[in-house]
């Protein structure tokens, strides 16, 4: 993603083995061509380790306020971390080498959610460090919510090789 455009937000859910919901805010970082959404994450962020724990339940909320749609993707996340496979290793890589220094330093610093004992610039590595990964989402279902009025919505859902398309009540 370009830096000069404004960055789009989404929010990542996941569930950890005993159950226990986790949202918080990504930034949506872009689409395969094949179709396949992705973020960046820290590998010990919760996020990854849900994901790595054999529950690769993954939704996100990614909403474009200003046409009043949101697009709720759920299916199953994959973490592409130090011995990712192609493509996954280019896109880590490049979304490295494009990453603004203030958001690569998160990954030299201690794991997110940890106490910070002093707070010091750090430099960010050339190459990305093995905490950095992205994590792409195999989407099965696609809720689209067009705020009103008339308000819309509409479900998508993977049926084997096919899409199945239901208007649903908003």
């Amino acid at each position: 993603m370009a830096q000069d455009r404004p960055q789009l937000r989404a929010h990542a859910a996941t569930v950890s083995g005993d159950g226990v919901p986790w949202l918080h805010t990504v930034t949506f970082r872009g689409v395969l061509g094949d179709g396949t959404p992705w973020f960046c994450a820290d590998t010990r962020a919760r996020t990854a380790e849900h994901l790595d724990v054999g529950l690769p339940h993954l939704a996100l909320l990614v909403p474009f306020d200003a046409t009043g749609q949101q697009f709720r993707l759920t299916g199953r996340g994959r973490v592409h971390a130090v011995f990712a496979d192609p493509p996954w290793s280019t896109v880590r890589a490049s979304a490295w080498a494009t990453m603004p220094e203030a958001e690569r330093a998160a990954f030299v610093m201690p794991a997110p959610g940890h106490p910070l004992v002093e707070v010091e610039p750090r430099v960010s590595p050339e190459e990305p460090p093995p905490t950095f990964a992205v994590v792409s989402l195999h989407v099965t279902e696609v809720d689209w919510f067009v705020d009103g009025p008339p308000a819309r919505r509409a479900s998508f859902r993977l049926v084997g090789a096919t899409w199945l398309t239901q208007w649903l009540n908003p």
